[in-house]
């Protein structure tokens, strides 16, 4: 068998002969080393700006804090964990999911978050699946 392909485009496209089985989905985004520590910071920027205009329970506010602080200075690394660093903004995003703070604020909150969850690739597995728990698609 032969394949004659002109032209392909998408996020991942598979050629194969015969089957093929993917287990853990399958992502594309630019990847970690596509951004440079400006970009993260961008990033981290938009986080916190989300958090700062959505009002949050005190109890909501330290659970957040307790992983915000370490999240700053592991985007300061090189290199970034990337395990490190999805695990952290999957549990934000759980406690904010819990007090029902991204319901409230919606995009605001969701939009910094699917973007940390792009550039962690396979590493933001846990982010991603928080996410698409709240019906969050695309990822």
């Amino acid at each position: 068998m032969s394949f004659h392909i002109k032209h392909q485009q998408g996020g991942v496209v598979n050629n194969v002969d015969g089957s093929q089985t993917v287990i853990g989905g399958q992502y594309v985004g630019a990847g970690a080393e596509q951004y440079g520590s400006a970009a993260l910071a961008v990033l981290l920027q938009r986080l916190e700006e989300a958090l700062a205009g959505t009002p949050l329970p005190l109890t909501v506010v330290h659970a957040v804090d307790t992983d915000l602080a370490p999240l700053r200075e592991e985007l300061q690394q090189s290199p970034v964990d990337l395990d490190r660093v999805g695990g952290r903004l999957a549990r934000i995003t759980e406690a904010l999911a819990a007090a029902g703070a991204l319901a409230a604020a919606g995009n605001t909150l969701i939009a910094p978050l699917y973007d940390f969850a792009v550039w962690l690739g396979a590493h933001g597995e846990p982010l991603r699946h928080v996410l698409a728990t709240l019906g969050v698609s695309g990822l």
